[in-house]
């Protein structure tokens, strides 16, 4: 129940009483306080430009500000990728004519998990990136590291790897330079891979035609369910699993226990897209004129988020200090990247260049939300691709 509402029914109880009471010398009378509105957080803005003088994309971001993301090189006729981090205002490449480096995934010490291939090699290595800079082969001798990767805040990796020429059907953990322990999926394929801080790995794993959902912490493996009628979006600290089923509508996994989350009247289906530490869920629903609703799913209870002032708006990521990202439409119609925070929405500010018009149509691909206060997206214009990173303070 809103501040308004509570305001105004105990107001309507308080004329009630008075209605029926014995008339009485008036007496001096306050004015009620109108309810205080949260301070909007205060939102910086930086623009990363062309890493290294390249096309740039941004793919992890921690709570430390760190970043880790790609450049697009052209080394005539062919086109190469070049990871770079930066940490602390100091960048870091890595890659180039010889070697195509893919950045995967980023911790909150600052360390990465990417995948090399050199010209004319046999095949991948997944490699992990200290933070001094050295880099360690995780993937056995004679084997092939698959582009599904993800790293812990122990620096433990999972990662995927294959006989060279083959589908990547193995699935392991590696910490401090060896594999504690490892799992194969004779004839399939793995991808997408997530991992907790607690060591369980989930993922998706293809045999011939059929898609499934699996869990796996070094014990037996779990199957979650078919991959084509369920698709997970997130994985929480103990497991939990959001995202959609085959009608598109919201669900939450805990343990071998389906649930569906219950939407708004109006709203038949939705998606749930993240989860936090505390088991907020975020995401939206459908309404049947094609306007989606933001919601936020909390204690078996659903609300709605709001709007800038428009009819459509979507959550897609919570963090643990409960800021919710997404992208809402104003009163203009006009889609632009948006917070929520305490109840309250606020714009997300844009490169200068943007096109008022057009705010969204250049963030290519959000990346994340760390830390409950940076966010990272790529933003596309007439130089280019670069990455951008929004600090939102102020907001405890």
């Amino acid at each position: 129940m809103s501040v308004l509402k509570t305001l105004g029914a105990g107001l309507v109880t308080a004329l009630v009483v008075a209605a029926g009471a014995a008339p009485a010398a008036a007496a001096p009378t306050a004015t009620p306080a109108a309810p205080s509105k949260p301070a909007p957080p205060r939102i910086t803005l930086t623009d990363l430009g062309k890493v290294g003088g390249h096309e740039a994309r941004g793919i992890d971001v921690n709570s430390r500000g760190d970043v880790i993301g790609m450049n697009t090189i052209d080394y005539d006729p062919v086109m190469v990728q070049q990871a770079f981090r930066i940490r602390g205002g100091r960048t870091e490449l890595i890659g180039g004519a010889e070697e195509y480096v893919l950045p995967v995934d980023l911790n909150a010490r600052g360390q990465a998990v990417l995948t090399s291939t050199t010209r004319g090699g046999s095949g991948s290595e997944a490699q992990f990136w200290a933070v001094d800079g050295s880099r360690a082969r995780i993937n056995p001798a004679g084997t092939s590291a698959g582009n599904s990767a993800a790293l812990n805040d122990s620096g433990t990796v999972a990662f995927t790897y294959s006989a060279p020429g083959g589908e990547s059907d193995t699935v392991a953990l590696w910490r401090g330079g060896r594999i504690l322990r490892s799992h194969q999926f004779p004839g399939s394929r793995l991808l997408g891979l997530e991992l907790t801080n607690a060591g369980l790995v989930t993922g998706y794993v293809l045999t011939g035609p059929r898609w499934q959902v699996f869990q796996w912490d070094g014990g037996p493996v779990r199957y979650v369910g078919d991959g084509d009628s369920y698709r997970f979006r997130d994985v929480g600290r103990n497991g939990e699993l959001v995202g959609s089923d085959a009608a598109s509508r919201p669900q939450l996994t805990v343990g071998s226990r389906v649930r569906r989350l219950p939407l708004p009247t109006g709203l038949s289906t939705g998606e749930a897209r993240d989860i936090d530490n505390y088991g907020r869920i975020v995401g939206w629903g459908d309404a049947a004129d094609g306007t989606r609703r933001a919601l936020l799913w909390s204690g078996g209870q659903v609300r709605e988020l709001g709007t800038l002032g428009g009819r459509d708006a979507r959550a897609w990521f919570i963090s643990d200090s409960g800021l919710i990202f997404g992208d809402s439409e104003d009163a203009a119609g006009i889609r632009r990247p948006v917070v929520w925070w305490r109840g309250a929405i606020t714009a997300l500010p844009l490169p200068a260049d943007t096109h008022p018009e057009l705010p969204l149509a250049g963030l290519t691909a959000t990346a994340d939300i760390a830390g409950g206060s940076r966010l990272l997206a790529d933003r596309s214009f007439n130089a280019g691709t670069t990455p951008v990173v929004w600090t939102v303070m102020g907001r405890r």
